[in-house]
């Protein structure tokens, strides 16, 4: 008998209840079968199964005694491999059908796949299956052997009995157009393979589009089935591809088809992200369907069969009819364009998506995107009405970006890039989706969700008779509904409380709702109904039609109820909170509980679907906080309440000190009022400042700059409530005190310090001196005048201070240390080296002046009495610490450089210990005249020459001493070697010093030339009329090289020249650098008159005398030998010299006398006698 299990998707609205918003059945269930489509290879299946709940479900196949059990966590995914032994290989009977069951709903994708050849398919609940369905396949081309078109039907009850008519043959010989009844039980499988014919490596089938699987009465009742259609492995090269052409790629196709009674009117295509192009198939059930693309009518006559119609494209298409319909979006082989060309540069394989119509749509959808076989890419289109697009979500994040609105048609679409693994998609607006993927040679694709149209058992929400649940809630009012394609002459209902059937009064006017087009009729079987116990209730109706079909006049409706309880609310949150500050709300979950969904009323101001939230309350008083929560079962629960206060926040208020001035600490004080402040944050907005923070309550801060300033306090109450100020506080320059020390000594009468202070604003300043005076009275002590005048009565040391005071109060004080000096300086100075004192350098004159007391405040110098005006003055000069240590020194140079005789000069020295205090010193010196040296260039040489003398430098002025050279391959006497010095440019320094110990010196740069290397080889010998290749090498610089004598050389110019002398020679080989440097190399050349020619050789292998060997034969290039045994025969001979072996064609000769004959130079030169062989 056939079950109907209702999917809901659950909106929430909760003001005087809990609603949910649902329409029809979707891809959510927990009831499934299906099949192990067959595949080229065998390849491997699995299927995904996912959920937005915690739930269990099972995989079996009772045929082969498998069954497994997997635990699916809520938006995870669990993936089950299922045994080889299912797969539909043959055509006919199999009882390996696959039935998955769950205890809460989950979603179920399959995937067939081997290397390279991949399919995947959404795969539907038994309450959304239909009992007509029609096969969708393709063109069956294919680059292997034995690839069929397919489809199988999957019994989902007991003596299900289905006529099946193949739009083609098959293999098992089924005929096309012929219809054939087949009888199932519960989990068996009819597979049905299309025939196909071999070409070469390739091969062509048929393609099974068209073929009507149809659920027909055994017992007066039809039954629901599963249908999938698809293909072993196909090529699907263009539209219009047939063979012997290049099949292309290929893929296997998977596919469930959905039952004509879920088929739609409306559709929207749209292009596979990174493919070149789509092949898509209109398939229309009603042969008299009219048909619209992108809004040009398909004329019937371009339908194939009058049932289906193929187009490609690039773009975005509209599909449109008058009666329902459905769409296949095909992919095709890698490379290939439009025009079955290759060169698209694309990734990807054959796949068959069913789309699903625009007024079928979801508002969640969980999905899984594979890897498998080496999926490298993956993709999700999705088609939503334009208003829709800014909720749609992407794991939970906003992509409304990536839509582009379709022209004159009031929807969007996205092509989204996503990663393997599980996805939610959802929006407030109901929505289509695809999901795929491509690699190499590979894809994969399919409806990532359905919500087909349902008929059947609908509990709904009391008064929202469009709000359709799947389980219900204790204490919601639901009234159970009956939902019929046609109005029904009598209607019974089962309650499942053990007192069977019961007559259910029929309205005279039933609720009519049309939906694509299609009337249909609902019935209250049971109104608002409250369960007052968690459980599960089962529901079952007999309809009677109003005339019998092929399905008889009845029929059977069940409903599986669950019925779960309330889950309790809590949450925690704050006592009390500041006004404007968030109050932390979080929900208290139980262990083990898991909540979906949230619903918070914060006292009326605002309603939140958050877990846990900050909320910002603007008014102070008692609030009410709510909180609604909902189980994974889709039950809400009842408000739990609690109130928290809102209380104000502090007054935060400070004030600072009257005077402001930078470098000197300001005070603050914290005047903030309201609540009880417990923390203080100061921010005194000096940046630059290592403590410009304090939590004091009443903390100073010293600004190091003048400026205005923002200073901040922040203070926090013991509730957390927290309130802040920010001031400007004006930080004035405190001024720039200084001031000039006189030099004086006892006797000069008063001290004038010269006052240079300044403020920076330019105001007026005030001054207050203290000139540190013990011996002075306090009157006489102090000064207010600009610059202070003091008279000292004894040399001493004293702390002046001068303090200056600006208009806004800020005072700044400079002290610093003065000395009274006595009053009896002592002039004294040293010459250093005072004997040898020469014209061209600075005379060093050492400071060796005392005081009684206290400093020497002056220097001058005349350094030459002859001009008493020309004076050098130092004003700062040494301290007596420093005397201590060490004297000052004074260079001065004279500028008698070019003296030829010496000469004496007197100097003259002043020492000062104030400004009448004066003392002074004179000496002699003289100064000795300094040499000139001239150093003539040094012509440049070779580096093979002999050493020689240095004669370029002198003294210019007759002056006495000694001259000396110095530098590389140099002696002091100037003998100079330039295979010392070697190769390369060489300073050479003369220098002269006098008697007097005056020196001077030059440098002149000597530059040594690298020697041409040269060898003319190893001496020759040759015979009279012979010639020899002699081996000269040469190597330097850019040289030149020729032999001598030319006499019988080949070339004079060649490092290699031919010798042929008629006596003997010696040959000279010059090189010549691009310097001129030279060198020389000899070779001896010997001419023998007569070859020396071995009248014996012994050529037993000892090493030792094996071959005939003439010396210098080979001096004769055209030399020919030939040897004759005693009975004349020739057993040896060479026109180019080589030496004999005693051999004859590689076999010994006997020993004994042999002949030779040697001619050389075209005859001239003959030569001939016996040799002894022996052995």
């Amino acid at each position: 008998m056939p079950r109907f299990f209702v999917v809901f998707v659950l909106c929430i609205f909760l003001f005087a209840s809990k609603h949910a918003n649902g329409q029809g059945a979707s891809n959510k269930g927990t009831d499934f079968w299906l099949g192990y489509g067959k595949h080229i290879e065998t390849g491997q299946m699995v299927v995904y199964i996912t959920s937005d709940v915690n739930t269990s479900a099972t995989v079996s196949i009772s045929n082969l005694g498998f069954s497994q059990t997997v635990q699916v966590p809520a938006n995870g995914l669990v993936a089950v491999d299922i045994p080889t032994a299912a797969h539909l290989d043959n055509e006919g009977l199999s009882l390996n059908g696959i039935h998955i069951t769950s205890q809460k709903p989950v979603i179920v994708y399959a995937h067939i796949y081997a290397s390279s050849v991949s399919g995947a398919t959404l795969v539907l609940p038994v309450n959304a299956l239909g009992k007509e369905y029609y096969s969708i396949n393709y063109k069956q081309y294919s680059n292997a052997n034995d690839a069929v078109s397919w489809f199988f039907v999957v019994a989902v009850e007991d003596d299900t009995k289905v006529e099946i008519t193949p739009s083609g043959d098959t293999r098992d010989g089924w005929k096309a157009g012929t219809t054939y009844t087949v009888s199932l039980q519960k989990g068996q499988v009819y597979n049905v393979l299309g025939t196909t014919t071999n070409i070469g490596n390739n091969s062509s089938g048929v393609d099974l589009t068209g073929s009507k699987i149809t659920s027909v009465s055994s017992n007066g009742m039809c039954k629901k089935i599963a249908v999938f259609s698809g293909s072993s492995k196909i090529s699907i090269a263009c539209l219009n591809f047939s063979l012997p052409g290049a099949p292309g790629t290929a893929d296997n196709l998977f596919q469930q088809a959905y039952p004509v009674s879920s088929w739609g009117k409306a559709f929207v295509t749209v292009p596979l992200k990174e493919r070149d192009f789509s092949i898509y198939r209109i398939v229309k059930a009603d042969p008299t369907a009219q048909v619209t693309l992108n809004g040009v009518p398909i004329s019937a006559s371009n339908f194939v069969n009058n049932f289906y119609y193929d187009f490609a494209s690039t773009g975005i298409d509209q599909i449109n009819s008058d009666k329902p319909i459905q769409v296949a979006q095909y992919t095709v082989s890698q490379n290939k364009k439009m025009n079955c060309s290759n060169g698209a540069n694309d990734l990807g394989d054959p796949e068959m998506i069913y789309l699903n119509p625009i007024e079928q749509t979801l508002k969640s959808i969980t999905m899984y995107s594979t890897g498998r076989f080496k999926i490298l890419k993956h993709f999700i289109n999705v088609v939503i009405k334009q208003e829709g697009v800014t909720t749609f979500k992407l794991d939970g994040q906003s992509v409304s970006s990536q839509f582009f609105n379709i022209p004159n048609s009031g929807y969007a679409y996205a092509q989204l890039n996503v990663a393997e693994g599980t996805h939610n998609l959802s929006s407030d607006v109901g929505f289509n989706a695809v999901a795929y993927g491509f690699g190499g040679n590979e894809s994969y694709g399919y409806a990532a969700g359905a919500n087909l149209t349902a008929f059947g058992i609908l509990p709904v929400v009391s008064g929202k008779d469009t709000v359709i649940v799947q389980s219900g809630c204790v204490n919601t009012a639901y009234d159970i509904t009956l939902k019929l394609p046609y109005l029904a002459q009598d209607i019974q209902l089962d309650t499942g409380d053990g007192q069977g059937f019961r007559y259910v009064s029929l309205p005279a006017n039933p609720t009519k709702i049309t939906e694509n087009g299609q009337d249909a009729y609902s019935y209250v079987l049971i109104p608002n109904l409250k369960y007052q116990q968690a459980k599960s209730y089962s529901y079952k109706v007999l309809a009677t039609k109003p005339s019998a079909d092929a399905c008889g006049s009845a029929d059977e409706f069940l409903l599986d109820f669950n019925v779960y309880n309330q889950p309790l609310a809590n949450f925690n949150a704050p006592q009390k909170v500041c006004v404007g500050n968030p109050a932390s709300l979080s929900p208290i979950v139980a262990s083990g509980e898991r909540l979906t969904a949230y619903l918070w009323d914060l006292n009326g101001e605002v309603n939140a679907d958050s877990v846990s939230l900050n909320y910002n309350f603007n008014s102070t008083g008692i609030k009410s906080i709510r909180l609604s929560v909902k189980s994974e079962d889709g039950c809400w629960s009842d408000f739990k309440e609690k109130q928290l206060e809102v209380v104000p926040l502090p007054k935060t208020d400070f004030s600072a000190q009257n005077i402001t001035c930078e470098q000197e600490p300001i005070q603050f004080a914290d005047e903030t009022t309201l609540g009880t402040i417990v923390k203080w944050f100061w921010d005194f907005g000096d940046s630059t400042s290592t403590s410009n923070t304090s939590n004091l309550k009443n903390p100073s801060h010293t600004f190091a700059v003048a400026k205005t300033y923002i200073v901040t306090l922040k203070t926090v109450t013991d509730l957390g409530c927290e309130n802040s100020i920010s001031k400007q506080i004006k930080v004035f320059a405190k001024p720039q005190v200084d001031f000039e020390l006189p030099d004086i000594c006892l006797n000069d009468a008063t001290a004038i310090f010269t006052n240079k202070s300044s403020a920076p604003d330019q105001s007026a300043l005030s001054y207050k001196w203290d000139f540190g005076d013990v011996y002075a009275t306090p009157a006489n002590n102090l000064s207010s005048q600009t610059d202070g005048k003091h008279s000292y009565n004894t040399a001493a040391l004293y702390n002046v201070s001068l303090t200056a005071t600006s208009a806004n109060g800020c005072a700044t004080t400079l002290t610093k240390s003065f000395t009274v000096n006595g009053s009896t300086p002592k002039a004294a100075f040293s010459v250093q080296n005072a004997n040898n004192l020469c014209s061209d350098e600075p005379v060093i004159f050492e400071d060796l002046a005392t005081v009684d007391f206290g400093e020497i405040t002056k220097i001058e110098w005349v350094f030459d009495n002859s001009q008493p005006t020309v004076v050098e003055i130092d004003e700062m000069p040494a301290s007596r610490l420093e005397r201590q240590n060490q004297p000052k020194t004074y260079p001065h140079r004279y500028n008698y450089a070019n003296l030829d005789n010496p000469k004496t000069l007197n100097v003259l020295m002043r020492a000062y210990s104030g400004q009448s205090c004066v003392s002074t010193s004179q000496q002699s010196i003289t100064l000795y005249p300094s040499p000139i040296i001239l150093f003539d260039t040094v012509k440049s040489v070779c580096a093979d020459i002999e050493p020689f003398l240095l004669t370029e430098a002198r003294e210019l002025k007759g002056l006495k001493g000694l001259g000396k050279y110095s530098g590389d391959g140099v002696d002091e006497n100037g003998l100079f070697s330039p295979a010392i010095a070697g190769v390369g440019v060489h300073p050479i320094t003369y220098t002269f010093i006098t008697d007097k110990g005056c020196s001077s010196s030059k440098i002149s740069n000597i530059e040594v030339f690298e020697t041409p290397k040269a060898d003319a080889g190893a001496d020759k010998v040759i015979l009279l009329g012979g010639s020899v290749s002699l081996d000269g090498t040469a190597s330097g610089k850019d040289v030149k090289f020729e032999w001598s004598p030319v006499t019988d050389l080949s070339n004079y110019n060649s490092l290699s020249p031919t010798a042929s002398p008629k006596k003997d020679i010696t040959y000279t080989l010059t090189v010549i650098s691009e310097e001129g440097c030279v060198t020389k190399k000899d070779v001896f050349v010997k001419v023998l008159q007569f070859p020396e020619i071995p009248n014996t050789f012994t050529p037993n292998g000892d090493g030792i005398n094996d071959v005939w060997n003439i010396k210098y034969l080979d001096s004769y290039p055209d030399c020919t030998i030939k040897i004759y045994n005693r009975y004349g025969k020739e057993v040896f001979v060479s026109t180019k010299y080589k030496a004999w072996d005693g051999k004859l064609d590689a076999q010994d000769l006997p020993e004994g006398t042999y002949y030779y004959v040697i001619t050389a130079k075209n005859n001239e030169l003959k030569y001939s006698g016996s040799l002894l062989l022996v052995r």
